[in-house]
């Protein structure tokens, strides 16, 4: 589940409204809509902690967030050019297998296994 869908149903469960988040935040009621719904990354890390608060979250569920929120912010760029055709093929597979959550947890504890580092 998403930064946005957690807080969306832990807010929807205590019937908090996003009013009271967006004081709390200081930021407008649409930009936590919209995370809600998946349309911006979670916010800071700062933010996260005054939503949780807010929220009144138990232990387990402001983890959850703080983790997806690290996940929301993450973005990877490859630079592919001058890479071979297998390698841009492979890399393609990779990304849509990860898309499309086809890669078990074993696979990829194999698949680390291979890379250096």
């Amino acid at each position: 589940m998403s930064f946005g869908a957690i807080v969306r149903l832990e807010r929807n469960k205590k019937g908090i409204p996003l009013s009271r988040i967006s004081s709390a935040c200081g930021v407008s009621i649409s930009y936590l809509s919209d995370i809600e719904s998946g349309r911006r990354k979670a916010p800071s890390e700062t933010t996260v902690e005054i939503i949780a608060d807010t929220i009144g979250v138990d232990d387990e569920t402001r983890t959850r967030l703080f983790e997806e929120a690290r996940i929301s912010r993450i973005k990877l760029n490859f630079d592919l050019h001058g890479r071979s055709s297998s390698e841009v093929d492979f890399m393609e597979r990779l990304h849509r297998c990860w898309q499309l959550r086809e890669l078990d947890s074993p696979t990829i504890e194999r698949l680390s296994e291979l890379l250096p580092g």
